[in-house]
């Protein structure tokens, strides 16, 4: 195993809570998209997001830095609620999740999370949202989301969404800031945030925070359903000359809402997770074609949860004798990861060629497991698969080739090898894809992709299920999207895609998890539009569904409208974000509609006041959840009507 020292207590003491009263109204409305000069033409400007921008990862949706402001997006859970094709959602444990269009993800994981070039996606479930789903945005330059399967330069575990935050740049920055935020619901967020060069190509970039996170309770029978949670997060890097040496921390404390409860009650609990890691980024030559990474994650996470109706989980359940069934349940358990990563590009004139090799070594530790049955016994359960230790090796290829100096071909191979320590079977995998970058005229411009690539199980879904699962099988992607400048202001993008899959991750009959023997088609399509008008002022529409469905069990589409202004010293936005209504095993979930507004004013240039108003119609679409015990139907909002009110000081 692999310890990092203990980070916890990084911030001292709670701020005091502050009362958010008032509301406002501004009226309501993203997208983005698109080696060398004929990608420096798909985008312009010289801002960061120009210098991380990777068109191969897939079809690109960009929230700059100052749209992340006006919006006075918080968290990243901000800024994700209005991705096309996708729902925001909680969990069972009131855990956030993006269920794709029609069904239901309770642990997202296709989905990959990076901080800079830093993974931190879950070493245990694959979804990166228990820990850092309260990521704060203070420190954060912009933010690029990938939507498009079978990424390959990063040498990432395969995802279909790939997120990669990117903090300020020091030598852009030179300040500190603190920011203090209250909520009408009593929640609270301390954010302190520095960036500064040293000098001698030195520099850093830190931040500390802490936040709780209270939202409504809700009652079932006599019984109170509570998903607050408590976070703390920690950034701190250092860059030179020939690289970056750069250490993350987080941590939740969350109630656990439904839990695993047959009645949907968990009537005591939590789940308390840590995440940390130290990653280490060389460029041994002074050209930086050369890069070497290497990198060290822990992640340790405690849940205990309890309900007298007893707890469904299917692993342990005696279908002869219900008395032998879980009423409570308890684990500690510890995960680590060893990343080395190595990559070389070789760049001419109208071609650039990257090689890369990559390990990593998954380790799984259990230090306390056990249940205690609705007859009263405790049982001990310890692991429950028969390895705990997972090796990797990648081989990564992929070319970007300009036919000219308006149309890019991007070709790419990734061969995965898995070892595991004992029991279940070693496999080996490959993605592929094949993509086009062109622009026809100089107001169009089209890219396309088609893909093969797979899901692996994860640790979760080999314990939760007992059974050596098979690959998740994307035998074929295929994507494409436009970009069309109506005028010198207006940008409309429309695409659309077809996606099937092949022996998906579902429960039995048991509950237990295997893979299906069903092939799933997905065809998703989009439109949207960005119109920039007197430079302050940007207006962003976006629609986006999934044609004839294969299932129907949650939103099936969506849209949103987003306006950002700016007035003297005022920045003002208003965002209304829709999801389509659906039926849920007999239960009718209402259209959904999100509306939040804010107004930021600058007393200063060093100080700024804001309000916001979020959910504010109280019609943000409900998710639904069954009642194991009884088979009915409950459903909540992520989040209620809820005003903050918040200060920054920059100095």
């Amino acid at each position: 195993m692999y310890y990092l020292s203990d980070v916890g207590g990084m911030v001292s003491e709670y701020i005091k809570k502050c009362v958010a009263i008032g509301l406002l109204l501004c009226t309501t409305l993203s997208s983005a998209q698109g080696i060398s000069e004929l990608l420096e033409e798909y985008e312009q400007a010289s801002e960061l997001y120009k210098q991380t921008r990777r068109d191969s990862l897939g079809h690109l949706i960009l929230f700059k830095r100052r749209d992340i402001e006006r919006m006075q997006a918080r968290t990243l859970s901000d800024l994700l609620k209005s991705l096309r094709f996708f729902t925001l959602a909680n969990n069972r444990f009131g855990i956030l999740t993006l269920n794709e269009y029609g069904g239901i993800s309770p642990i997202p994981r296709h989905v990959r999370l990076y901080i800079n070039d830093h993974e931190v996606s879950s070493l245990h479930t694959g979804s990166p949202f228990l820990v850092w789903e309260n990521l704060p945005l203070d420190g954060v330059d912009h933010v690029e989301v990938y939507l498009g399967i079978g990424a390959i330069e990063l040498g990432n575990d395969p995802a279909s969404l790939i997120i990669k935050v990117y903090t300020k740049e020091p030598a852009r920055e030179n300040v500190s800031g603190l920011r203090l935020t209250g909520s009408s619901r009593k929640g609270y967020d301390a954010v302190l945030h520095s960036a500064r060069d040293l000098g001698g190509d030195l520099s850093y970039i830190f931040w500390l925070s802490e936040s709780y996170d209270n939202k409504k309770d809700y009652r079932i029978g006599s019984q109170t359903l509570s998903r607050d949670g408590r976070y703390r997060y920690a950034f701190f890097g250092i860059y030179f000359e020939h690289g970056s040496l750069e250490l993350g921390y987080g941590y939740v404390k969350k109630n656990p809402f439904m839990g695993f409860a047959m009645d949907n009650v968990a009537e005591k609990g939590y789940t308390r997770a840590e995440d940390i890691y130290l990653t280490l980024t060389l460029y041994p030559s002074e050209d930086r074609d050369t890069k070497l990474v290497f990198s060290l994650d822990n992640h340790r996470r405690k849940h205990l949860e309890s309900s007298s109706s007893g707890l469904y989980i299917p692993v342990f359940m005696d279908p002869l004798n219900p008395l032998n069934n879980p009423r409570e349940f308890y684990e500690n358990t510890f995960f680590s990861k060893v990343t080395v990563y190595l990559s070389r590009e070789f760049s001419s004139k109208n071609n650039k060629l990257l090689t890369a090799l990559s390990y990593k070594l998954y380790s799984s530790d259990v230090d306390n497991r056990y249940y205690v049955t609705l007859g009263g016994s405790v049982r001990e359960v310890g692991e429950t698969v028969p390895f705990n230790r997972q090796e990797i090796y990648s081989l990564i290829l992929e070319d970007k080739f300009s036919i000219n100096p308006r149309n890019l071909i991007i070709g790419g191979l990734k061969i995965d090898k898995y070892y595991r320590n004992g029991g279940f079977r070693d496999f080996e995998e490959i993605i592929a894809r094949v993509g086009y970058i062109s622009l026809l005229t100089d107001r169009l411009s089209i890219k396309g992709f088609l893909s093969r690539s797979y899901v692996p199980p994860f640790f979760y879904d080999t314990e939760i299920s007992g059974r050596d699962l098979d690959t998740m099988k994307i035998p074929l992607s295929v994507t494409a999207e436009g970009s069309l400048k109506i005028t010198d202001g207006t940008t409309v993008g429309f695409g659309a895609g077809f996606v099937r899959i092949e022996d998906a991750f579902v429960p039995d009959s048991t509950g237990r998890l295997t893979n299906s023997g069903e092939s799933v088609e997905i065809k998703p399509v989009f439109i949207n539009l960005e119109s920039v008008f007197r430079e302050d002022h940007k207006l962003q529409l976006g629609y986006s569904l999934f044609l004839d469905p294969d299932s129907e069990v949650s939103s099936t589409s969506g849209g949103f409208m987003r306006l950002l202004s700016s007035v003297g010293r005022f920045d003002l936005f208003g965002e209304l974000i829709y999801r389509r209504g659906f039926e849920f095993s007999g239960k009718r979930i209402k259209d959904g509609y999100d509306l939040s507004s804010g107004v930021t004013y600058h007393v200063s240039d060093s100080l700024s006041l804001r309000l916001k108003g979020e959910n504010l119609l109280n019609r943000s679409v409900e998710i639904p959840y069954v009642v194991p015990q009884t088979g009915g139907v409950v459903s909540y909002p992520v989040r209620e009507r809820t005003v903050y009110m918040s200060m920054e000081w920059v100095f």
